[in-house]
């Protein structure tokens, strides 16, 4: 792995050709900036994928492709847990309001028991359902919890993840990201523009910090914009 980049959203494949998934996020090392993990999405493999960088093969313009065949994968590639839990201790809910999971009326309270928000979790947890909150405004002491196998002090960098100039101005998201053979991050390529879309060439030592909603540049826009591809 000399040289490569990985793009955010590009496809991941197995050594026999399957199409196991899509780059959904990618995780680093805040403190030595090496890649930790690639973040696979729902793909072939029904859950969403942990992917070290010693599985993979290479990387090009097609995509990830692995060590693994499919079924090495789906034995061997640790399942991504990212899940939300909630107490409910004297919630109002607006008239007529019901969670997805069918509470219904419009107060309830769950005390010390522990509900899963969404759906899909299985194990007989009670769930709000596939929509959550969102569809019942809801008022009261609400407790929240957030379990992941992926380690707090690291840093996902996904499609979503902005680009601020050193005046805290927003020039673009993280389009690419390009490291060495070590798995060190060398740099980034940064989606800029916003009518006119182009990409920026960002050399590691030009970034201050990395973090889940952005990454900070030591540069102007207008430096920036200076190293276009």
């Amino acid at each position: 792995m000399s040289g490569q980049a990985i793009h955010i959203g590009t496809a991941v494949h197995s050594k026999d050709g399957e199409h196991l998934g899509d780059v959904d996020q990618i995780v680093i090392d805040g403190d030595t900036r090496h890649i930790i993990y690639l973040i696979i999405d729902k793909g072939v493999l029904h859950d969403g994928r942990l992917v070290e960088p010693a599985v993979i093969e290479h990387t090009d313009e097609k995509g990830v492709t692995l060590k693994l065949t499919r079924a090495e994968a789906e034995d061997q590639l640790t399942i991504y847990v990212n899940r939300e839990f909630a107490q409910f201790r004297g919630v109002e809910m607006t008239p007529g309001g019901s969670f997805a999971g069918g509470v219904e009326g419009y107060s309830m309270s769950t005390g010390d028991k522990w509900v899963m928000l969404g759906g899909g979790g299985g194990g007989g947890m009670a769930e709000t359902g596939s929509f959550g909150l969102m569809p019942t405004p809801v008022y009261g002491n609400i407790v929240t919890e957030s379990f992941s196998n992926v380690g707090a002090e690291d840093t996902t960098i996904s499609e979503g993840t902005d680009v601020l100039d050193t005046n805290e101005k927003k020039i673009g998201k993280i389009d690419e990201i390009l490291f060495d053979d070590s798995q060190t991050i060398t740099g980034f390529v940064v989606r800029a523009g916003f009518l006119f879309h182009h990409d920026l060439e960002i050399p590691i030592d030009k970034v201050v910090s990395i973090g889940h909603a952005h990454v900070r540049l030591s540069l102007t826009e207008h430096e920036a914009e200076a190293l276009r591809r």
